[in-house]
């Protein structure tokens, strides 16, 4: 069985269209053009030109566009089969046919279960996710081959929070417990690698002067007090990952 990864609706479906290998890629500017081995069975539109038939364009300029290049460049590494659909236009480049959508094709050979290649799992290292099938079209996204339903892929944006040594968090009470404190930006997700096994925790929206008996510096914990403007902490959870960025591995 056969199944199709959109770079558009990110779906997994039981059958495939006539798919084809990518055997040409090329970045012009911002626009991707490519083609398969697969013949455009359909007629192109008016305006391509006669010697661009059977090349595609994408713009880089858009979502969908960086999205399909990330499909194309996972493609020609793992040498899988695509299926192109058109958007029977040139809008991307001219005289060059517009890819409305590029589905990358994957078998069961590249399957869900344990030991079939790079695995996504929780940030506690344990819980696997499923399987991944390409790189996303943003830094540090994935698509994956879920594991606990095999007729759907997802796509996935990990969450990198920044490491913030520069800065302590500070502790309402001594010997860094209770309620915590940092004095950095609302909305912001941080964690420190030697603090609770690297828990991610986000400030607050309200700044407000705050009294401490401790803090928290890049390793170790500090008996000092005083007061600063700060924003309450609270733990991280990601959707997906959890309190921890997910962890990618080969299997």
């Amino acid at each position: 069985m056969k199944y199709l990864v959109s770079a558009l609706s990110i779906l997994l479906f039981s059958h495939a269209q006539a798919a084809g290998t990518v055997d040409y890629l090329k970045i012009d500017k911002d626009v991707v053009l490519f083609s398969t081995t697969e013949t455009n069975s359909a007629a192109s539109p008016a305006c391509v030109a006669n010697e661009n038939t059977g090349i595609w364009s994408a713009s880089l300029r858009s979502e969908s566009g960086r999205a399909m290049y990330a499909l194309l460049t996972t493609a020609v590494a793992k040498n899988m089969d695509v299926v192109v659909t058109s958007a029977n236009d040139c809008a991307d480049a001219d005289e060059f046919e517009r890819a409305e959508a590029v589905d990358l094709v994957f078998s069961d050979s590249e399957s869900t279960a344990s030991g079939s290649g790079v695995g996504l799992y929780k940030g506690d290292g344990v819980t696997r996710l499923g399987t991944v099938i390409g790189m996303g079209p943003e830094a540090n996204s994935f698509y994956y081959a879920s594991t606990e339903d095999q007729n759907s892929a997802l796509y996935l944006e990990n969450f990198a929070p920044s490491q913030s040594s520069t800065r302590p968090i500070y502790f309402k009470e001594e010997n860094c417990t209770g309620t915590m404190y940092y004095p950095y930006t609302p909305d912001f997700v941080l964690s420190k690698p030697s603090l609770n096994d690297g828990e991610a925790y986000i400030t607050n929206t309200v700044v407000a002067r705050r009294a401490y008996k401790s803090s928290f510096t890049s390793t170790l914990c500090v008996a000092e007090s005083g007061a600063v403007n700060t924003y309450t902490l609270s733990v991280y959870n990601h959707p997906v990952c959890g309190s921890k960025p997910c962890i990618v591995r080969s299997e």
